[in-house]
This record gives C-alpha cells, structure tokens and sequence, in this order.
C-alpha cells in the first residue's frame, strides 16, 4: 500500500511542478524588459558579439596623483604605530588582569589611625585603555600628512642631538649610579 501511496504522490507532485513551471514560464513572457548588463549592453548584442560603446568623459588623461615609485614609508610608519598601540593597549589589559586591584594606605579621619584600602583599578586601566585607541587612532590618521611626520621627526631627534635638553640641568643620576661613584 505504501508503494502505491508513494506513486500516486510522485504524480500529483510532478503535476503541481508542472503547473507552477508554466505559470513562471507565463510570467516571463510577459516582461517586455531586455536584461541590461553593467557596461549597458542588452543581453541579445552581449550574445552578438557586439563591443560596448565607449563612453565620453570630460576628464583629464593624465593623473595628478605623484606616482608611487618605491617604498611607501607612510604605510609602513602607520602599520608600525598601529602594532606599537595594540601593544599597549595590550600590556595595559594583561596589567588589569594580573593585578586587579591595589591596597593604598590611607589615614582614618577618626581615629588618625592608618589602615590599608583595596581600591579596583581595573576600571581605572579600561579608560585609559580607551583614551590610548584613541590617540593612536587619530595619530595613525595624522601620519598621512607631512607636517606630523616632521614633528614627530624634531621630536624623536632632539633627545639624540640635544643632552640634557630641558631648563638646562643635566639629567639626574639613577639610583645605580648613585650607588656606585
């Protein structure tokens, strides 16, 4: 019984695919539109053969753009600053992770005693985490320009070129020098 079910319902299914096929068939007789590709040719010139007409443009030929010959510095600058401030922010993050919260000694107006404080820096470290993707997102931005890039040229330079930069005072000693003169 199960065999004949199953023809029976192998007929009426090819049926009704049969009438939904020519209704879709009707359909799409119907539709007086050509299909137009993307450089504007109907679909019965693409099967022709025919070339596209080429289109008219005031434009100028020749491009004003400098030509890229070379390594292009600026990239690799931005990509340098870009891995240097997921590195921070990164360090910042495993540093809020490592070491959730601090104790702070602090004096009971009370009693005038000292008594220790645990104070959640975490929060603390997540905006300062925010603020420096944003610092180094708008600095990867301005690296595409000229005058950032001298600055930070002067900037990075001055510290080689000028010791003891500053009001004039030499640079105090470490605490390594200090211990052995």
């Amino acid at each position: 019984m199960s065999n004949g079910r199953q023809c029976s319902d192998r007929g009426l299914l090819s049926q009704l695919l049969d009438v939904v096929g020519a209704q879709e068939r009707h359909h799409l007789q119907t539709v007086p539109v050509p299909l137009v590709l993307p450089d504007g040719r109907r679909v019965d010139q693409a099967r022709a053969g025919t070339a596209p007409h080429p289109v008219a443009v005031n434009a100028p030929t020749v491009s004003l753009a400098s030509p890229m010959v070379g390594t292009d510095w600026v990239s690799i600058a931005r990509w340098i600053t870009v891995a240097h401030g997921a590195l921070v922010v990164l360090a910042i993050f495993t540093f809020g992770l490592l070491v959730p919260s601090i104790t702070v000694p602090v004096q009971d107006p009370g009693t005038g005693q000292m008594i220790d404080q645990t104070v959640n820096i975490r929060p603390a470290l997540a905006i300062v985490a925010l603020i420096l993707i944003g610092f180094y997102a708008g600095l990867v931005k301005a690296i595409g320009y000229a005058i950032t890039r001298v600055i930070i040229l002067i900037r990075s330079s001055s510290g080689r070129l000028l010791p003891g930069r500053g009001s004039g005072r030499s640079r105090p000693r470490s605490w390594l020098e200090q211990s052995f003169p």
